[in-house]
Parts: C-alpha cells; sequence; structure tokens
C-alpha cells in the first residue's frame, strides 16, 4: 500500500510507458516535449556536421572524431567509402576543411574529447595550435606523400603516429573506441575507512536488481521489440549508417544470438551500458524486450559451463585519480558492476586497455584480475568461443549484469599501472539484502505490472509509475472491481506526490463509491482509500476531516489485522501528520512515537519509512524550539535514505529542505542555503514544475534570504511560492497564508507598513476561517501584526495583539515552551518602550525562567533576553548593570556560535551604546569596529545591519568633535540605505538626521536644515502624525531656526513639536516639559526681537 507520508518544514520524462508495456492496447498520455533548436552558427546547411539534437548526444559520449583536410568531400569517390568506414566506428564524427572553422569549434566545446586525423598538408600549421588544448586526447596523421618531417611530428606528445594506410588509423580509433566503453562501465566500490563498512553496496544496485528480476520476469511481444527498435532509431537520429544497421537487425534479428549482435553492433552495447549506468529507468524498460534475450542467452550459455574449474579473466581500463583513491582505501570491500560486463582471459589484451591511462596525468589504469568459481557464482556469464555465431572472439567471457567482486589485494605494476585482485562472491551487505528482502515484500504481485508500478513510486519515479498504473487501467475489464480499486487507489496516491490533489481526490471518491457498491465495508482496499483521502484532505488544509478519515482507517484495521501491523503505523503516521499541521505538537509526536515503534520492530534499520519517521520527529522538534535534537534526527533521515533512495528521490529533497530551515533558525545562513539548494536541484529535476514542494523549498530560500538583508530576493522566492500555490492548492489554503504572513515580513523589515499590515491581515483572514481559533498560527500572526505597530510607534495597539497572542500560546503550548517566552520578551520591550521600565524587567524574567528551564544554559535564545534586560537597564541609565548583561549574552554567543555570527555583532553594538551612554565613546569606538569586522565578513555588503554600525562608528566621531569622519560613516550608512531600502523607510529618515547634526556642528545651517527637512518629509509618511520621532525632528529644525535667527519658524516649528508630544499614542511627559520650555524660551527671544524691531523703527 503505497501511503506513508511525511512532513516538510514549510526528471521529467517526455514520453509516455504506457506505450511501451501494453501488449493488448495503446493509450494517449500527455507528454511534455523538450524544445529543440536549429544550430544556425554558420547559416548555411551542411551535411558534414551533426545536427544539434545529436551532438548533444555526442557530447555526452565525450569522445569525438575531427578529421580535418583541405581537400575532403562526401561527393568525392576518394573519401565516400572511407568516410563510411568512419561512421561504422562511431557516429560522433565532424569534417573540416578549414582549419579556423575546426578550431572555433573544438574551443567552443568544453566537455568534449576529441581524436583528431589530420591530412599532411595541414599537420605542421595546426598541431601546434591544438597539442596543448585539454580537449584533445589524440592526433593521427594520415599522408598521401612520404613526409620529410615525420620524426618531427612524432616528437609532439598527443601525436599517435604517421600513417600512409588510413585503415591503421580506423583500427587504433576502434581500439580507442572500445577502450572508452570499457571505462564507463559503471563500478560501485563500498565502502571507506571502517571494517564494518566493507560489505555495504549502494541503493542503487537494490533498485537496478529489483527492476531487473521484474522486467526479466515479464512476457514481451512484437510490439515491445519494436519498440526497441524505436530506441534505437531515436538515439541515431542523422546517422544513416547505423539507421540501415538497426533496419537490417530488425529484419533479420533471429539469423543471429543476441550475445553476437551485442559484440558486433557497438550502438547497442553503448545504449544499453549507459542506460544500466545512468540508472535511465526509461530506456532500460523500453530495451527490456532485448535486455530479456541476452539475458536469457547467457544464462542458456551458462548452463553448458563446466561447473567444476576455477576461472581467471582479466579487464583492463582506467579510472579517475580520485576514484582509484577511494578504491585503494577498500582492500577486502565489495565492487559491483551493474553493466553487462566484457573481460577476457588474455592478460595481455586487458594490459593493452589499462595501459591507454597513462596518457592522462587524471586517469589511472587498473588491470582487474578477476577470480571465478563457477560452482558459487550466482551470474551467469558466457564464454564467447562456445557460442555458435561468435567463436570468432575465442579470448572473451561476458558476464550478465550485476556481478559482485570482494578487493583481495591492490598492487602497482607499474608507474600508473595497478593490478587490483578480486574473487568473485555471493556475500552481498548484509543490511542491503535485508532491506532487499523487505521491499521485494512490500512491492510483491503475482502481476509483474503491479510490482514495476509499486517500485518505480518507491524509486520516487512518479510519472513512470503513472504511466505504469494508466496501462493497467487500458487493460482491465469492467467487471473486476477488486482490481479497479487498487489501481485508482495507486493512481491516487502517485498524484498525491506530484501535487494533483483535486485529480488524486477524483479517483480516490471513484474508489469509494466502487467500495461502497461492493459491500467492502472491512476490506483493506477501504482502510488504504479512507487514508489516501485522509492524505489529501491534510494537505488541502482540512485537517479535521482528514482526521476523521484516518480514524476510519484505523477502525477497520483494528477489526481485520493483528496489533502491531505495520499498516497501524502508517495509520499513525498519518495522524499525527494531522496534528502536526493543527499545531497540536504534543499529540502530534506522540503518534510518531507510536509509528516509529512499529517499524523499528517490523523493519529494517535502514528502511526508507523508518526515516520517514526521523524526519517527522525532528520536524516537530524544531517547530518546538529544539534545534539541536531536530538536527540529530534529520541527520539520521538523511543517512538512511543517503544510503537507501535513488539520489534524486523526493524525500531526500524534503529532508534538505529540513537542514535548511533548521540551519536558519540557528542563524547558520551560508549552511542552510546550501542544503535548501540541493533540496532545489532534487525537486526541479524530480518534480512537476508548479509542485507544492517546490514551493516549500522557494519558501524556505526566501526566509533565509529575508534574515540576510536581501529583501529583494526574499520577495521573488516568496512570489514564486505565492504563484505555486494559488495553481495548485485550493483558495483559502494555510499554504497561501503562510507565504502572505512571509511576504507581510520582508515589507515590515523594508519598513513598508501599511503593506506589512495589508499581507498580515490577509493571512488572518485565512487562518481565521479555516483553523481553531487557539491554533497556533493564529498566535504567529497576532504577533506580526504587534510588532508592526510596535514598528510604527503604537504601543497600546501593539500590547493588545502580544497579549492576544500570549493567551493563544499559554492554552495550547507546554507551560515551558519558547514561543511563550518570546511573546513575554515581546512585551517586555513594549513595556521598555512605554518607560514602564519594571514591568518590562518582569517579563523579561518571566521569559528566563522559561528559557532556564527548556533550553540548555548557553542557548542563544538566553542571550537574546539578556541583551533586552540589558537594554531595560540602559533605559534607567543603569549602566553597569546595562553592560553585565549584554556581556553575559556576549559570553553565551561566544560559546555556541561561530566567531563570525551575526547575533554577536549585535552584542557589541549594544556593549558599545552602553559605553557612549558613560561618555566613554573610545570604548564604544571598539566595540562598534569589533561588530563592523563580523559584519563585513559574515554579511552581503549592502546589508542594512552594516549600516545601523556605521551610523554608530558615525555618532562616536561626531561626539568626539570628528566631524569629517563621522560626515564619512554616516554617508556609508545612507549609500546602503538608499540601495537596498525603500525611499519613505525610518532608517533613513534617522540617517538624514543623524548628517544634519553633523552640518549643525560644522555650522553649516542651512545644510543641516535641508537634511533635517528630508527627515520629516520621510516620517510624515510612514509614521503616524502624533509620533514621537515626529517632534523630535520638529525640534531639531527649531534648533537650527534659531541659529539663522529665524525665531518666527522657529517657534511655529517649535509649536508643531509640544502639540505632538503631548498629544502622542504614549505621552512621555518629562519630554513634553523640556519642549515647552525651550518653546518659553523662543517665544522670549522671538518676543525681544520684536521689540529691537519696532526700537529701530521708532528711531
Amino acid at each position: 500500500m503505497m501511503s506513508s507520508s511525511e512532513q516538510e518544514a514549510v526528471g521529467l520524462y517526455s514520453g509516455s510507458i504506457a506505450d511501451l508495456l501494453t501488449t493488448k492496447r495503446s493509450i494517449s498520455s500527455s507528454t511534455e516535449i523538450a524544445n529543440t533548436t536549429q544550430d544556425n552558427k554558420r547559416g548555411e546547411s551542411n551535411d558534414n556536421m551533426i545536427s544539434l539534437k545529436n551532438w548533444q548526444s555526442c557530447i555526452s559520449q565525450k569522445l569525438i572524431v575531427i578529421w580535418l583536410d583541405p581537400n575532403l568531400s562526401e561527393f568525392d569517390y576518394k573519401y565516400h567509402d572511407l568516410i563510411i568506414q568512419l561512421r561504422h566506428i562511431t557516429n560522433a564524427v565532424q569534417l573540416f576543411t578549414h582549419i579556423d572553422e575546426c578550431i572555433d569549434f573544438i574551443t567552443s566545446i568544453e566537455d568534449g574529447k576529441f581524436l583528431f586525423i589530420l591530412s599532411d598538408n595541414v599537420a605542421m600549421t595546426v598541431i601546434p595550435l591544438i597539442n596543448d588544448l585539454s580537449q584533445v586526447d589524440s592526433i593521427y596523421i594520415f599522408y598521401h606523400e612520404e613526409i620529410k618531417s615525420e620524426q618531427r611530428l612524432s616528437e609532439w606528445r598527443k601525436v599517435r603516429g604517421v600513417f600512409a594506410d588510413i585503415s591503421v588509423i580506423f583500427t587504433q580509433l576502434q581500439q580507442k573506441f572500445r577502450q572508452y566503453e570499457q571505462d564507463l562501465i559503471s563500478t560501485h566500490i563500498f565502502s571507506f575507512g571502517s571494517v564494518l563498512d566493507l560489505d555495504e553496496l549502494d541503493q542503487s544496485f537494490m533498485y537496478s536488481v529489483l527492476l531487473k528480476e521484474i522486467l526479466l520476469e515479464m512476457n514481451y511481444d512484437e510490439k515491445a521489440k519494436a519498440n526497441f527498435f524505436k530506441l534505437l532509431r531515436d538515439q541515431n537520429l542523422g546517422y544513416q549508417v547505423d539507421l540501415s544497421r538497426i533496419d537490417e537487425m530488425e529484419k533479420n534479428y533471429n539469423q543471429h544470438s543476441p550475445i553476437w549482435w551485442y559484440i558486433n553492433r557497438p550502438f547497442i552495447y553503448s545504449i544499453l551500458n549507459k542506460a544500466l549506468r545512468t540508472q535511465d529507468v526509461t530506456s532500460i524498460i523500453k530495451m527490456r524486450f532485448y535486455l530479456k534475450d541476452l539475458h536469457q542467452h547467457i544464462e542458456q550459455v551458462y548452463s553448458t559451463v563446466n561447473k567444476i574449474e576455477t576461472l581467471i579473466v582479466y579487464r583492463g581500463q582506467s579510472m579517475s585519480n580520485d576514484e582509484f583513491e577511494k578504491m585503494k582505501k577498500s582492500t577486502g570491500g565489495l565492487l559491483s558492476f551493474n553493466n553487462f560486463l566484457s573481460t577476457t582471459i588474455d592478460r595481455k589484451v586487458a594490459l593493452g586497455f589499462a595501459n591507454s591511462a597513462q596518457d592522462d596525468s587524471h586517469l589511472t589504469g587498473i588491470l582487474f584480475d578477476m577470480e571465478i568459481d563457477p560452482s558459487v557464482s550466482k551470474t551467469p556469464f558466457a564464454p564467447l568461443k562456445i557460442v555458435n555465431d561468435c567463436s570468432h572472439c575465442e579470448d572473451e567471457i561476458l558476464f550478465s549484469m550485476h556481478t559482485v567482486f570482494r578487493i583481495r589485494e591492490i598492487e602497482e605494476i607499474d608507474n600508473g599501472l595497478w593490478n587490483v585482485k578480486m574473487i568473485m562472491t555471493n556475500n552481498t551487505d548484509t543490511q542491503l539484502e535485508h532491506l532487499t528482502n523487505r521491499i521485494r515484500e512490500e512491492i510483491q504481485d503475482p502481476n509483474a505490472l503491479h510490482r514495476l508500478g509499486n517500485l518505480l513510486f518507491k524509486m520516487g519515479q512518479f510519472d513512470k509509475a503513472e504511466d505504469t498504473f494508466n496501462t493497467l487501467l487500458e487493460m482491465l475489464s469492467n467487471d473486476d472491481s477488486n482490481e479497479l480499486v487498487y489501481i485508482y487507489n495507486q493512481l491516487g496516491n502517485i498524484l498525491i506526490e506530484k501535487g494533483y490533489l483535486e485529480k488524486a481526490l477524483s479517483f480516490l471518491e471513484k474508489t469509494l463509491q466502487i467500495s461502497c457498491r461492493s459491500s467492502l465495508s472491512n476490506h483493506p482496499d477501504l482502510a488504504t482509500t479512507y487514508n489516501n483521502l485522509g492524505l489529501v484532505y491534510n494537505k488541502m488544509g482540512q485537517y479535521s476531516k482528514a482526521l476523521s478519515f484516518y480514524e476510519k482507517t484505523l477502525e477497520i484495521q483494528q477489526n481485520t489485522l493483528p496489533s502491531g501491523h505495520p499498516e497501524f503505523a502508517t495509520t499513525y503516521n498519518n495522524i499525527g501528520l494531522a496534528y502536526d499541521n493543527m499545531g497540536d505538537y504534543p499529540k502530534a509526536l506522540s503518534y510518531y512515537e507510536k509509528t516509529t515503534e512499529i517499524r523499528q520492530k517490523t523493519l529494517p534499520l535502514n528502511h526508507p519509512d523508518l526515516a520517514n519517521c526521523y524526519n517527522n520527529i525532528g520536524s516537530v522538534f524544531q517547530t518546538m524550539g529544539n534545534y539541536p535534537t531536530a538536527l540529530s534526527y534529520l541527520e539520521k533521515t538523511l543517512e538512511i535514505q543517503q544510503k537507501t533512495l535513488p539520489p534524486n528521490h523526493p524525500d531526500l529533497a524534503t529532508t534538505f529542505n529540513n537542514i535548511g530551515w533548521v540551519c536558519h533558525s540557528m542563524g547558520e545562513y551560508s549552511k542552510a542555503l546550501v542544503y535548501l539548494d540541493k533540496s532545489l536541484q532534487i525537486r526541479q529535476i524530480s518534480l512537476p514544475s508548479y509542485h507544492p514542494h517546490l514551493a516549500n523549498t522557494y519558501n524556505t530560500i526566501g526566509l533565509v534570504y529575508n534574515s540576510i538583508g536581501d529583501y529583494s530576493k526574499a520577495l521573488s522566492y516568496y512570489e514564486k511560492t505565492l504563484d505555486i500555490f494559488q495553481r495548485t492548492l485550493p483558495k483559502g489554503h494555510p499554504s497561501h497564508a503562510e507565504t502572505y504572513n512571509n511576504i507581510g515580513s520582508v515589507y515590515q523589515t523594508m519598513g513598508d507598513y501599511s503593506k506589512a499590515l495589508s499581507y498580515y491581515e490577509q493571512t488572518l483572514q485565512i487562518r481565521e476561517k479555516i483553523l481553531p481559533s487557539n491554533h497556533p498560527s493564529h498566535a504567529e500572526t497576532y504577533n506580526n501584526i504587534g510588532s508592526v505597530y510596535q514598528d510604527m510607534g503604537d504601543y497600546s495597539k501593539a500590547l493588545s495583539f502580544y497579549e492576544k497572542t500570549l493567551q493563544i500560546r499559554e492554552k495550547t503550548l507546554p507551560p515551558n515552551h519558547p514561543d511563550i517566552a518570546i511573546t513575554y520578551n515581546k512585551i517586555g520591550l513594549i513595556y521598555n518602550s512605554m518607560e514602564e521600565y519594571s514591568k518590562a524587567l518582569s517579563y523579561y524574567e518571566k521569559t528566563l525562567k522559561i528559557q532556564q528551564k527548556s533550553l540548555p544554559s548557553i542557548h542563544p535564545a538566553l542571550a537574546d533576553t539578556y541583551n533586552n534586560i540589558g537594554r531595560v537597564h540602559s533605559s534607567m541609565n543603569d549602566y553597569l548593570n546595562t553592560i553585565s548583561y549584554y556581556k553575559k549574552a556576549l559570553k553565551i554567543q561566544q560559546a555556541v556560535l561561530p566567531f563570525n555570527h551575526p547575533s554577536l555583532a549585535t552584542t557589541y553594538n549594544n556593549i558599545g551604546r552602553a559605553h557612549a551612554a558613560r561618555e566613554q565613546y573610545s570604548f564604544a569606538l571598539q566595540y562598534y569596529q569589533d561588530a563592523l569586522k563580523i559584519q563585513e565578513n559574515a554579511l552581503p555588503s549592502n546589508h542594512p545591519s552594516l549600516a545601523e554600525t556605521y551610523n554608530n562608528v558615525g555618532e562616536m566621531y561626531r561626539l568626539t568633535g570628528d566631524c569629517l569622519a563621522a560626515q564619512q560613516y554616516y554617508d556609508k550608512t545612507l549609500k546602503i540605505q538608499e540601495e537596498v531600502l525603500p525611499p519613505n523607510h525610518p532608517s533613513l529618515a534617522t540617517t538624514y538626521s543623524n548628517i544634519g547634526q553633523v552640518y549643525y556642528s560644522m555650522k553649516k545651517y542651512e545644510r543641516a536644515l535641508s537634511y533635517v527637512e528630508k527627515t520629516l518629509k520621510i516620517q510624515s509618511k510612514s509614521f503616524p502624525s502624533n509620533h514621537p520621532s515626529i517632534a523630535m525632528s520638529y525640534y531639531s529644525m527649531a534648533t537650527i531656526l534659531e541659529e539663522l535667527h529665524r525665531y518666527k519658524e522657529a517657534v511655529t516649528h517649535m509649536s508643531q513639536a509640544v502639540n505632538i508630544i503631548s498629544h502622542s499614542m504614549e505621552p512621555n511627559y518629562l519630554q513634553a516639559e523640556k519642549y515647552q520650555q525651550y518653546l518659553n524660551e523662543l517665544l522670549a527671544i522671538s518676543s525681544d526681537e520684536k521689540l529691537h524691531k519696532k526700537t529701530l523703527r521708532e528711531q
């Protein structure tokens, strides 16, 4: 039953497999077509040039023949037959008559490896140009007349010889391509570093074995055969020589044995072994007809082999130096070949292949020395000398897929040439074999297509699994209700994984109707349907409905299954998911633990379903703020998945996403982006382009960019997230709310408070409609709205929203939950801003009490609280206690955070402010510079936090009278803010005000006035009209106008200041008194001035 799911912290196929598998009827299937473009680089057609589509194929093969000869022409009878002979060796041939065209071409291709045939009349010109290019592998000189400088040409390192007979060149090229195919044979060497690991094989071995078993069991007819030949033609479009050979093979297939075709038609073993090497499931399935024929022929030959004599065979190939270094550490370990494997009993022949690596310093030549005991070998092999039509290959032995050897000894034969001695073994990785058997049981079904679809699902190949079950649907007779229910269930589950929830719902509702009509009230398939319906409603945000279906599932299972059955684990897991999404984390954890307990008893310890358990538990701990525990569970998840899932499996992407989320929560932003990029790469390959899981990764990347101050990038990722959710999820889905919330957060940070409030209110509207009134997500929204009002200086409103937040969190979370502590912290900040310091301290003490009980003694959240307590003492002018608390924060941060973590810079800034308040400017400057050093290393050069620190440094220089230095730092501040902040952001107003103060100190009053006017202009747009900061700006303008002797204007502005401060949201009576006193002084001066002017007029 394909119905387990996992919690997430918030390869496309271009043909239908249905056409490949069905032998009864064809079906239509929507497919994705890759766009192809024509290479018009030279503006004309050239029959000698490979088409772009096929050229890309050649590049993937990497070995390309270039023939450069000014007289070369396919229409010249002297060359025509030679070119055909060359194309019998390889399709990857490029013909050139002009040197410049040839050089341009090879230098534009980075990935190719080129084999050059040069005519004698261009060799001396061309060789100096190409000999040192890394793309050039070998050069062969073909001369028509005797060359006097032959010895001089041969001195070039890559020249392989000067030849009068081109057939000798062709023979060497044939050997080169054969060597290349040898080197591509896929091996897996496991594992390194630990004796316990020496018997490990990689997960791709397991999946390819299971796939092979299914494909070999299936029966094939003429349609399957036709699909095979269609694949060969598709892979060789544009190559007339090979296309004619494919036609000949199709027509005369039965005239030769499968082994004969394999060794005599290079395009077959090239395409087949490439598909097996890269785990290209689509191509493997298309070739299943021939794969089965070849395997059975090898088995047939093997049945006649003498099983008594031990056999020694050899294989020579090159290997990258890095891969060989891994192999050297693996003596005693296992090595598997997933492909069909060609070997020889002639050591000299194998040695020749191994020696070819000596031309490349990046490669190591390997001579595999393999001992075969036929009496114990599970893998069949065929000595070609006893194959009727292959007796000319008397020294070759061909093994079928999945040979496993144990590495006995590795010794150096010569410089850069090594002998690896191995013995074929039936021993495999015990853990992997246990898991393979378990998965074999889970997909077991009399119908091979059922097994294939289920295996593809487990591999994360959802498109191919869907095609398989669609094929079964087409083949089904209408009266088989049990089979119809099974197929609809599987298609429903596949569509859930692909993110097509409405389509999935349609299939599952059909299933339910059939089951009810058939009186299958307690049938296991009905339990599967209920479970899958629960998954759909869970993903659609209808959690209560999801729970009701899970309870129905559980009821059937309790009536039909023994206690502890693995199916209970699936249902408990999904109930846990629902409670997790509803914010009831203790209940979610309880169900996840029940799931884990059953799976640990019934599954191999490396089973992917256990990884899902650890992932879900880790995600709950992440949500509950226990990051180290969360990370520990997610690392367990990743360890299992990397050993048991294909490398592009969507579940790996989920785990990378969740680890990235935890790293973000811990402030490790660079590390977070690395994991999220891994998640994104897998999802872009393995999922449809509008899958909700892709949106989840975009969302998390947006969070990281918001945290590092790159707001435009953050918004861009959130907009991508929203676009996907709006296309794929019902209107009003919780994920819409989460995305609106995150967009609001960016606008808040950017100082656009009205936009921020608008997005938070959209979030609230959705959540109020679909979530219980005490859901933790409401608390998050109230908290964020409160935070905007706090930034706007409306402390009463902010406090009311924080109190709503607290009310929900105290009802729904454990009493020592970190989120309750965060809310106390927020309320403390409000009381500090309202100058009710004893209340602020009281809330910080509550915060501290929870954190000391629920968090490690050196948790970063404790440092934040100490910082906030320090700020209260600073507001109370108690600077000794201020510095003491800041240093407590610093001590924790230095113990647990990287030395360049931005939070350390925040604390240095705080300590600097405390010293500045005590007029200890040199101490303050030192701390600001420490902060600056961290921020310049850890943050982007235009991060707003850098601007804040430049501002602080500037302030120190201003206060110590160095106005020029102050102005330089304020200019740096302004440059960043103008680049990254919207034009009406309050931080810009602060900077303009500070620059105004510098000009005031320099007695440049007109300039000072212009900057304060800019300040006031921004504040009037971004703050309420009675905000205290506006009053402060009017006060500053009054002081400047006084210096300019514009007393009447000064009085007007100061009257405004007094009016605002008296009617502000949180009246500050001391400030109001100070402002009134200054206004009185100005009025007196203004009155004196009037009197003076009147006296002058009278005189």
